[in-house]
């Protein structure tokens, strides 16, 4: 499992991390349970999604209404993104709040929890947080977290009073019912909360025409007590976290748009190598990486004074994991010229290289570290895994 966060407006927004995996070939199967959903956000993702319908991928979303938060249009939308779309709302007056995202291929997944609305503010412009889990689906963890998840997502669908199949029979009658407080897009005066307070029935009313409560609830507005919930079940059981190797290394850097082979000039070619730099570590860059972070390995001597070694990675790419991918490492310390020019470079190879002329990661941060003395993790994503070691 690798993790990373999604923080707006300080790192790569929610829409365009979903958009980058939505864009893999190998993802056939998206979840999507949202409290609320407005059209302003689903466009931002509606095309990736049609697209990935349009080669044999399955979208489930469930989105709820609570608050005022859903729209006449995102209801819309959502129905035309997705096989399986549901609307959940409880009359009883607890809140549908929940916000993740699944994206799975059939060896991996990708599973975001956090605040993001798949509304404009949650996906791009809102201060939003969101926890992101690259799932090996291959290690009995990760599948078991996934398979927590999908339980979750497996209890709400099975609430069949209290989570409806979204039709356009049902959101026509969600609209002739003010209680339901579901707003309009094209019209922003109806789009604030309706207020409900003077309708014949109130919007937690027992006589809700369309949804009841879940069996056996006593939650509520008013209640003496609010009923714990169920556990899961499923496989997962919560225990010990498993035990954390702490690197011995770690440096990072944010790629430009050299070091992710997408340069800017129309003139200019692709360099075939990221570059090993300060990055406003405490290091001397000259030496670091030569006698520290590779210190220790088989070194070769060539003319000019430069040196090369073979390192073998386990590579973290998005979805794509690359196991014992030996990289080239250069390092020809006449580079420095006593300007603190960069001395080390490591060269992308054939595989990873194809990555990366294949996806734009500039922006993206790469995390190399020294897990042992003779292992090494290199990983490219969003944010960087973890603090400088030196």
């Amino acid at each position: 499992m690798n993790t990373w966060l999604v923080a707006q407006p300080f790192s790569q927004s929610l829409h365009s991390v979903l958009v980058e995996r939505l864009s893999d070939a190998s993802v056939t199967r998206v979840d999507i349970v949202t409290a609320w959903a407005k059209r302003s956000g689903l466009t931002l993702i509606d095309k990736p999604l049609k697209a990935f319908a349009q080669r044999g991928g399955t979208t489930t979303t469930i989105v709820g209404i609570s608050a005022g938060g859903a729209t006449q249009q995102g209801l819309q939308l959502v129905m035309e993104t997705s096989r399986k779309s549901y609307v959940f709302h409880d009359p009883t007056g607890r809140t549908f709040h929940p916000k993740y995202y699944v994206l799975r291929s059939i060896s991996s997944a990708l599973v975001v929890v956090g605040s993001n609305n798949l509304t404009l503010g949650g996906m791009s412009n809102n201060y939003e947080v969101a926890a992101c889990f690259d799932l090996d689906l291959a290690t009995d963890q990760d599948r078991q977290f996934l398979a927590a998840i999908d339980s979750l997502t497996d209890r709400l669908v099975s609430m069949s009073s209290t989570c409806l199949p979204l039709t356009p029979a049902l959101l026509s009658a969600l609209m002739a019912d003010r209680r339901y407080r579901i707003g309009d897009e094209d019209h922003p005066a109806a789009d604030s909360p309706r207020d409900a307070s003077s309708d014949s029935s109130p919007p937690n009313s027992a006589n809700d025409p369309l949804f009841r409560a879940p069996a056996g609830a006593t939650y509520g507005p008013g209640s003496v007590g609010i009923r714990p919930p169920r556990p899961l079940g499923g496989p997962f059981v919560p225990g010990p976290p498993p035990s954390v190797v702490r690197p011995e290394r770690r440096w990072y850097k944010k790629l430009s748009a050299a070091d992710a082979q997408h340069p800017s000039g129309r003139q200019t070619n692709p360099t075939g190598h990221l570059t090993l730099v300060q990055a406003a570590h405490p290091i001397q860059q000259a030496t670091w990486f030569r006698q520290d972070l590779f210190g220790g390995q088989r070194w070769h001597r060539l003319a000019g004074n430069r040196e090369e070694t073979e390192i073998a990675f386990e590579v973290l790419v998005g979805q794509r994991r690359l196991v014992n991918q030996v990289l080239l490492v250069r390092y020809t310390p006449s580079f420095e010229s006593g300007q603190g020019n960069r001395t080390t470079v490591i060269h992308w190879g054939d595989a990873l290289g194809s990555i990366m002329h294949a996806q734009n990661y500039a922006g993206h941060y790469v995390t190399i570290e020294r897990v042992s003395r003779g292992e090494f993790k290199l990983t490219i994503a969003p944010m960087p895994t973890g603090e400088f070691i030196g």
